[in-house]
């Protein structure tokens, strides 16, 4: 490709990007200050002692309470509140030796705060069987 022609392709480039600016200004300028306003919100963090505080007070609340949702239990063991629930699952379908806590409120799941402490300090027996793996594959890749 010669020099001129580069230059050229480079031009039409740019023409394209100009009218594609053009046609899209409105939503391009929105979608800028969407940008410029979270990053500018973003900034404006509060203070490290702030932030322990209100981490402080959550966990407050949470264990003053008899019994906590899901996702207050996650909050303060440090797993997703769809792991609690996978849990339960697998405790209602009887397929764990130690099944965690719950009380069914006619759908509304709960945990007592109590007992899922305690749970959590038992050790549990692994469920997942590690599956041998399967030579075989290895074998007709390599030939």
């Amino acid at each position: 490709m010669r020099q001129t022609d580069a230059i050229e392709e480079i031009d039409q480039i740019e023409k394209q990007f100009v009218e594609l600016c053009d046609r899209h200004r409105d939503s391009m300028l929105g979608l800028l200050r969407l940008i410029l306003s979270s990053a500018s919100r973003a900034t404006e963090v509060l203070p490290e002692n702030e932030v322990d505080s209100d981490i402080r007070n959550v966990l407050a609340e949470i264990r003053a309470k008899e019994f906590v949702s899901a996702g207050e239990a996650a909050e303060l063991f440090g797993c997703s509140a769809q792991h609690l629930r996978n849990l339960v699952q697998r405790a209602m379908d009887r397929k764990t030796a130690e099944p965690i806590p719950f009380r069914d409120l006619d759908g509304v799941i709960t945990f007592p705060l109590a007992e899922l402490i305690e749970w959590t300090k038992k050790p549990k027996p692994r469920t997942k069987q590690s599956v041998p793996k399967n030579k075989t594959h290895l074998k007709a890749v390599a030939s």
